[in-house]
């Protein structure tokens, strides 16, 4: 009878193992493909439509980089006013920040650094 329950947990373990060590494994993936360039550069064109879309002027940014697990540089970003004035132009725009707190929904930002 013993032997049976610890049978039992051995499979359990080793399926919770599993399960564990899979979302580990897609996690990383993730991460590491989101440092593709290629992957940054589509990153970069969708956040340049959806800015588009959303304030209805024209918008410019030459790259995106996401270095996990905090910082994210915009650099080359130029933005538009209703009126086609520059409203701003950032050479290199650095956001440290806490890209785990976005998971429940939070914005920190620890540092924000703004060049040319």
């Amino acid at each position: 009878m013993r032997s049976g329950k610890t049978n039992f947990f051995l499979k359990l373990f080793r399926i919770l193992g599993w399960i564990v060590a899979s979302i580990l494994a897609i996690f990383l993936i993730i991460v590491l493909v989101i440092r593709i360039p290629a992957v940054q550069l589509k990153l970069t064109r969708k956040a340049v439509a959806y800015l588009e879309k959303k304030i209805g002027t024209k918008v410019s940014l030459e790259s995106i980089r996401i270095s996990f697990p905090k910082d994210i540089v915009l650099e080359g970003i130029y933005l538009e006013d209703q009126k086609g004035d520059t409203l701003l132009y950032a050479g290199k725009f650095s956001i440290n920040t806490d890209l785990w707190a976005l998971t429940r929904n939070e914005i920190q930002l620890n540092d924000v650094s703004l060049e040319r």
